[in-house]
């Protein structure tokens, strides 16, 4: 089943108005319109949905040297879980570029294609799902997390639920240099000299 184009029609009290007729994009509603992606094709297997996407990309920037490349490598597979739709996990199937670095100077003769904003290098986690998951590991640690994520529909291991908590930046704190002591009234009901 190949999913291109999903229709929203606009009620108005009751009243249908196909003039008001407006297409959303699939990609733009996964992905937004920073990605470069299309959705080829959403396939349900038993109780998750996996979304098969492509990069539309014609070209990619080495990522040691900067220099563009059009000159392709070859194809790989990424499966990356993202966020529960509809009562059902959510996977990303996505198939990726490799491309030939054109700078002889470069020590990297090939590189991947760099997603810019979904998703990160080397991760298994969309960006989405790795914005929640800390703030469910920081409230309810690694075994009550993972209960909360299994009734979410979220498939994780107390171990990364960990090893995200561990992950977080530490808010430096800040030192006082003023040490002082109150007085306070000695006797009840008197006050405090000013």
């Amino acid at each position: 089943m190949v999913v291109r184009y999903l229709t929203f029609w606009n009620w108005h009290i009751g009243v249908y108005s196909p003039k008001r007729k407006m297409e959303m994009n699939s990609e733009e509603l996964v992905f937004g319109t920073s990605e470069l992606l299309d959705v080829m094709a959403v396939h349900q297997k038993e109780s998750q949905v996996v979304l098969s996407v492509q990069s539309r990309q014609r070209q990619g920037a080495c990522p040691y040297c900067g220099v563009n490349s059009s000159k392709l490598h070859s194809y790989y597979r990424r499966k990356i879980k993202d966020l529960p739709a509809f009562n059902q996990k959510v996977s990303l199937l996505v198939k990726a570029q490799k491309w030939y670095c054109c700078n002889e100077d470069c020590n990297q003769k090939v590189f991947a294609y760099r997603f810019a904003h979904s998703l990160r290098p080397y991760k298994r986690f969309s960006n989405r799902l790795r914005e929640k998951l800390p703030s469910v590991a920081l409230l309810m640690g690694g075994n009550a997390g993972k209960r909360i994520c299994r009734t979410l529909h979220i498939a994780t291991s107390p171990s990364t639920l960990l090893r995200l908590i561990h992950s977080q930046a530490v808010p430096e704190q800040t030192i006082s240099t003023a040490l002082g002591w109150m007085i306070g009234p000695s006797k009840k009901g008197s006050t405090m000299a000013r």
